[in-house]
């Protein structure tokens, strides 16, 4: 009986190095793909509001002889064209961001 509760112990105890090993080496890879998948969200996101700002400043209507006026009239449909591209843009991020954890979250066999 002795010796099945050392047996028992010495699993128990084999296991739970292995698990302390399997977190020691998953946890960094992890953590390291999920910040650069943020980041990769973060980018787009600020492409997407660049694409919206681009979007508006392109429309250089002020030096036309109705300047002013033409710029007023239309600046509406400029925000909306600008917001309609950002929101395109925007729609891609969370599938980019998940390919970006996946792509630099090396699986098990390819360790280096």
């Amino acid at each position: 009986m002795a010796t099945e509760d050392r047996s028992d112990a010495q699993r128990f105890t084999s296991a739970m190095s292995d698990l302390a090993n399997l977190k020691r080496d998953y946890s960094p890879r992890f953590f390291r793909s999920g910040i650069l998948s943020f980041v990769e969200a973060f980018r787009l996101t600020a492409d997407a509001f660049g694409t919206f700002t681009q979007k508006i400043l392109d429309t250089d209507r002020l030096n036309e002889p109705e300047g002013l006026v033409e710029f007023s009239r239309q600046f509406p449909a400029d925000v909306a064209e600008g917001i309609a591209d950002a929101t395109r843009s925007l729609i891609d991020i969370p599938t980019r961001a998940a390919q970006k954890f996946a792509d630099t979250y090396p699986k098990p066999d390819e360790k280096k």
